[in-house]
């Protein structure tokens, strides 16, 4: 999108050193084709894109398009298909009070009987900078998997007291007899000490 939907307000009690940060995720409003290739993806069987197709309908702006579909691999046999989008390394403070989501829609989605599709964004912490070693994933919001463009999901909490660095994931699974799908994903964020109005503007 062209332009945040969110308003974040600065918690009374931290002092202006403190103060709310920014989106912290990088190239989370996909309101252009370059942003878009901010991400890293690869997967199987999946693939990724810039589209106009924006949540808030700004005729300039877009979000990623991230597919996946399975495969046959054999008699009543199917391969998973997967594509994982990963953004940027950022760094995040220790301890801070976290809140990220964004909004998703299901753009297309097809199978036979006992296929499935299935769509997420989460985001993971490190004990060392520059997202080195294994990450600690963060609950993760329950995206949105309607065909139209609805209010974003949000989850909030603590970060761990030793998280310096964070990185987020897009991701689309599909599995089952011919299944397949499409999932858009725009303004996603990530904030750290942060208070929302009613979580969003």
């Amino acid at each position: 999108m062209q332009t945040p939907t969110h308003v974040l307000l600065a918690a009374l009690a931290f002092s202006a050193a403190n103060a709310a940060d920014t989106n912290l995720l990088p190239n989370g409003d996909f309101s252009n084709a370059a942003v878009a290739s901010g991400w890293s993806c690869a997967g199987i069987f999946g693939s990724h894109a810039w589209t106009g197709d924006d949540a808030d309908a700004f005729p300039t702006s877009g979000s990623i398009e991230v597919s996946a579909h399975a495969v046959l691999d054999g008699p009543n046999s199917w391969l998973e298909g997967l594509e994982i989008c990963n953004s940027a390394c950022f760094d995040v403070r220790p301890g801070s009070a976290y809140a990220y989501g964004g909004h998703s829609r299901l753009a297309a989605v097809a199978g036979g009987p006992g296929s499935s599709f299935a769509m997420y964004f989460s985001c993971g912490v490190y004990a060392q900078s520059g997202c080195s070693g294994l990450p600690t994933w963060l609950p993760a919001p329950s995206m949105s998997a309607a065909s139209a463009w609805t209010l974003p999901a949000l989850v909030d909490g603590a970060l761990p007291a030793n998280a310096v660095s964070a990185s987020c994931q897009i991701q689309t699974i599909a599995d089952g007899e011919n299944g397949s799908g499409t999932g858009h994903f725009d303004s996603l964020f990530f904030t750290t000490d942060t208070i929302f109005a009613n979580g969003y503007e």
